[in-house]
């Protein structure tokens, strides 16, 4: 039955294009279930893989798609001498390819002499993170822990997020203990250790992810989530937090920022400052921040003025010194110029037509370009 089933997923692989299942020939050894059936599968892909190898030293262009397999089938009948000198025949093995020489090695105990022979093989096309992540398999394998983390755990194992990378190196390395950990991570991106400030956070080392907020960029929107979350729990990190996303907006770091991120960064660091009993002292760092004159923090200082505003729609304002910036205004209604001080009050939400014309009513007025960009009969944008 097993045969039957191999006989038709060979039959597959060898019609994949495009290749969905490029990685299972990889498996191949596996999928064989015992020794004798992945030998006899050997036996039958060896003389194919052999006359390709020979074209390739012959200068020819040949490719198979049952090289892989045939290694796979190899390496699980424990034919490990034929597989190194097959692939030894191979005038431009991939690194693909000697991953299997490496496998080889391991599996009769010669763990640095793979390494040694997998480092040596690392080239511009190898995988990004390929020689850590058989390094540190390598390793863990023959039970030398404390070795694969400190040389090959932290390259080896990354995830989409630093958040996901620290928890899977955790789930990995239980015993290694998380500041060391997170320290360790941090110190694997110089220059970005904002990037591990919702780590730090979430593990509520709230020091730490202080230090971090200031340390290098960190994106604003990330700090005041942590600096609204810990208001009233932690005012003393919710104060520091919104501070420093109210600096990395004044250095023009962020995406898609409006003034109600500069209006709830600015109010969350004097609510907080007013908990600690440090208002005074907030206020001073924030002015000292709103000195320089760029563009940026000019469009700050413009947004802080007309902090009192409540949500309404969504308009687009430039002046011939300042680039495009977006403001919400926060209420329903308001029309604002970039001085902060209202145009027009508007007691009912208009639609867009009423919108428009009000827009073109304004434009020009002291240089100042007002356009609202949408707004729905419910005032919303």
């Amino acid at each position: 039955m097993r045969e039957k089933w191999l006989e038709q997923l060979f039959e597959a692989i060898q019609n994949d294009d495009p290749p969905y299942l490029e990685l299972l020939d990889e498996r191949w050894g596996e999928l064989c279930a015992t020794p004798e059936v992945a030998s006899r599968w050997a036996d039958r892909l060896m003389s194919l893989v052999r006359h390709v190898h020979a074209d390739r030293r012959s200068g020819k262009f040949a490719f198979t798609r049952a090289e892989s397999a045939c290694y796979s089938a190899l390496f699980a009948a424990g034919r490990h001498d034929e597989l190194i000198a097959l692939i030894d025949s191979d005038p431009r093995p991939m690194w693909h390819d000697l991953l299997w020489v490496g496998r080889c090695k391991v599996a009769r105990g010669e763990i640095d002499e793979a390494i040694e022979l997998m480092a040596k093989a690392v080239n511009p096309w190898t995988p990004m993170a390929g020689l850590a992540r058989f390094a540190e398999g390598a390793l863990l394998q023959a039970g030398r822990r404390v070795e694969a983390y400190e040389k090959y755990a932290l390259a080896a194992n990354r995830a989409t997020t630093c958040l996901a990378t620290y928890r899977l190196v955790s789930k990995k390395y239980p015993e290694i203990d998380a500041d060391r950990l997170l320290t360790d991570l941090i110190a694997t991106t110089p220059g970005e250790e904002g990037k591990w400030f919702a780590t730090a956070k979430t593990l509520k080392r709230f020091d730490l992810a202080m230090q971090l907020a200031w340390k290098s960029p960190c994106d604003p929107k990330t700090l005041i989530r942590a600096a609204r979350d810990n208001v009233e729990r932690s005012p003393a990190f919710s104060v520091e937090v919104a501070l420093a996303a109210l600096h990395w907006i004044c250095q023009g770091r962020g995406y898609e920022l409006t003034s109600l991120d500069v209006q709830m960064a600015y109010r969350l660091a004097s609510e907080a400052g007013d908990a600690v009993g440090q208002s005074e002292r907030v206020a001073l760092r924030i002015n000292t921040m709103l000195k320089p004159t760029t563009r940026e923090v000019r469009w700050v200082r413009d947004v802080r003025v007309a902090g009192d505003f409540r949500s309404g729609p969504l308009v687009r304002h430039q002046t011939l010194s300042e680039s495009i910036a977006l403001y919400r205004l926060q209420a329903p209604g308001f029309v604002g110029r970039p001085d902060g001080r209202v145009v027009r009050r508007i007691e009912e939400p208009l639609p867009p037509q009423s919108l428009a014309e009000t827009a073109e009513q304004l434009r020009g007025s002291e240089g100042a370009v007002l356009e609202i960009l949408s707004a729905a009969s419910s005032g919303s944008v």
